[in-house]
């Protein structure tokens, strides 16, 4: 709403869909797409409009013993929501994946890509990040189902163009989760090594 003569009215409208497929060859894929028109009034110059679109598609596939969650995304720069359903100006790509062996054990294999400045704007902020982990799981037998013990080895690489740095994350966590006498309990430890392109570390 406008409460004086110098400010900014704004006015917004979202479309949104969703769709699914039916599982073909043991793969199913869903998603969802929204379209957003965001008009910016300001008094002392024309109305500023920007439309933009947001997509997520989701696929999964599980055989026997191997399981795969997958998903995309893509946001443009120009797409807005005052509820903040999605982050503008990014593409992400990011797959979950785990092999039960026989008994407790899980093996666990995990990987995340995603970048910004998709117009790739001269001269703008662009950070691209990668972060593969992987690691082992183990679930508590049938006679104490609230266990689970877990142990990831992680590395994160976000490298900015515009200064032309590359940070590196290497990291080893651990979690260990229980229920005893009703009270649920859970006890996490990482260790991090961090350094950097400019010859820094910490």
């Amino acid at each position: 709403a406008r409460y004086n003569t110098t400010s900014v009215r704004q006015s917004q409208k979202i479309f949104g869909a969703d769709w699914a497929l039916p599982a073909i060859f043991r793969i199913s894929l869903r998603g969802d797409s929204a379209w957003s028109e965001t008009i910016n009034d300001n008094p002392t110059t024309a109305p500023n409009r920007q439309k933009g679109w947001a997509h997520i598609v989701k696929g999964d596939y599980s055989y026997k013993r191997f399981r795969s969650q997958n998903d995309f995304e893509r946001v443009s720069p120009e797409y807005a929501t005052a509820g903040g359903a999605a982050s503008p100006d990014l593409i992400r790509v990011r797959t979950k994946n785990q092999y039960r062996f026989k008994g407790p054990w899980r093996l666990l294999a995990n990987y995340s890509w995603f970048h910004n400045n998709l117009n790739h704007v001269a001269g703008a902020f662009t950070s691209t990040t990668q972060l593969p982990e992987g690691g082992v799981r183990y679930d508590g037998p049938n006679w104490r189902p609230s266990f689970s013990a877990e142990t990831k080895v992680r590395y994160r690489e976000v490298t900015s163009t515009n200064k032309g740095l590359r940070n590196r994350t290497r990291s080893i966590s651990s979690s260990l989760s229980d229920r005893l006498w009703g009270v649920d309990g859970t006890l996490d430890y990482e260790f991090q090594h961090q350094d950097k392109s400019d010859a820094t570390l910490s």
